[in-house]
């Protein structure tokens, strides 16, 4: 089964209940809204599915975009994964193992993206030799599924389009509400976007509590 949304430019298809691509999900324009429900793509560690993505986001209430990932052939460099967002703003999720093999078990990683008003300050938060002072309020979340075990770590990078960040790009940073976890790489700038990026993670890490944007 191959599905192609392309319902223009800021329209959106809404999902009215959880379902399954097993093949293709082809991005053209326009958003998909999951809500509550969960959109997986994929159906087993050798049949994964395939992201074509051009232009859209996926949005959501407490659903979930999911994945299939094998055991071999993972991607070691950030690789665009997750294209969700608040509906207007890109935050897109990029993804990727510390080795080809970094999965034991093959199974699914889930993302979404709540967007929330404003910021959070007077943190004092070490991530090395950096204090982080302040946060955003939007957040990314991550759940894994379907059995999978990893026997590496895994990197994630996120977009942060329209968020209140500020200082030197590179000292922009992925972390928890009051903690970090992983290792930080140096934030950076494209197209105007601020990316976040952060390796090193566990599972346990990466779906332990969502993620935020320090700085």
């Amino acid at each position: 089964e191959q599905v192609e949304v392309k319902v223009g430019v800021g329209n959106t298809l809404t999902l009215p209940f959880s379902r399954t691509i097993p093949s293709v999900l082809t991005m053209t324009s326009g958003n998909i809204d999951l809500g509550a429900n969960s959109l997986t793509l994929g159906i087993s560690g050798t049949q994964t599915g395939t992201l074509n993505y051009s232009s859209g986001f996926i949005v959501s209430t407490t659903g979930y975009f999911s994945r299939w990932y094998p055991i071999l052939s993972l991607p070691t460099t950030s690789t665009l994964a997750f294209p969700v967002s608040d509906g207007v703003h890109q935050r897109m999720v990029s993804i990727y193992f510390s080795s080809s093999s970094a999965l034991s078990t093959a199974g699914t990683i889930g993302a979404r993206h709540t967007s929330v008003t404003g910021t959070t300050s007077s943190l004092s938060v070490a991530d090395g030799a950096f204090t982080i002072t302040d946060r955003t309020n939007s957040y990314w979340s991550f759940i894994t599924g379907n059995g999978l075990v990893a026997n590496g770590t895994i990197g994630i990078k996120v977009g942060a389009d329209a968020l209140s960040l500020y200082g030197p790009v590179a000292a922009n940073r992925i972390m928890n509400a009051n903690s970090v976890v992983g290792n930080h790489v140096n934030g950076t700038l494209t197209s105007s976007v601020v990316y976040a990026e952060r390796n090193g993670l566990s599972v346990a890490d990466l779906t332990g509590s969502p993620f935020y944007i320090g700085y």
